[in-house]
């Protein structure tokens, strides 16, 4: 099957991956925040941003809370994709994001520059009425990285966050 028979005719296709700020890096420092969508719409008018967060790049108001550099915020955005990612139908999913969100908020595990690593997600179970957690545990395959550049130790999800933000 072509994407081609998908899309309107005279219409260029989109792509399948999904934009999703919440894999976005931990500051608000402007090397760390996004660009607005609008902005992004108009570089690359064959992506679909429409489920984007209408609140992105903002990582400062009240609205931003999700993305704010701290380290309550960013595991609970974390939580958040991996909940997302737990949701998909797909069997196999990469994710392109920033080593140091992977690292300190979802895996506890450094990356090289353009470095994989390969994880299988489960879901753990929660009193009643709480939210449930994700964890993921790493294939013995990619220990040090895909490429084998990564540093094997891990360090506890959250490490180095600061409490409040900054």
């Amino acid at each position: 099957m072509r994407l081609a028979e998908h899309t309107p005719a005279g219409q260029p296709a989109r792509r399948a991956a999904r934009q999703h700020p919440a894999h976005s890096q931990n500051s608000d420092k402007p090397c760390d925040t996004g660009t607005p969508v609008p902005e992004l719409e108009q570089l690359f008018p064959q992506v679909d941003f429409s489920h984007v967060d209408p609140v992105f790049p903002d990582k400062t108001s009240d609205a931003g809370s999700l993305y704010k550099y701290n380290r309550k915020a960013i595991l609970a955005r974390a939580q958040s994709v991996l909940a997302d990612l737990s949701s998909r139908p797909e069997k196999v999913i990469a994710v392109v994001s920033h080593s140091a969100f992977l690292r300190q908020g979802v895996t506890g595990y450094w990356y090289f520059n353009a470095d994989y690593r390969i994880f299988d997600l489960t879901e753990v179970k929660q009193g009643e009425g709480q939210d449930p957690k994700y964890e993921l545990k790493q294939w013995e395959l990619t220990k040090a990285g895909g490429m084998g550049l990564s540093w094997e130790d891990a360090v506890d999800v959250g490490t180095y966050l600061p409490e409040e933000t900054v």
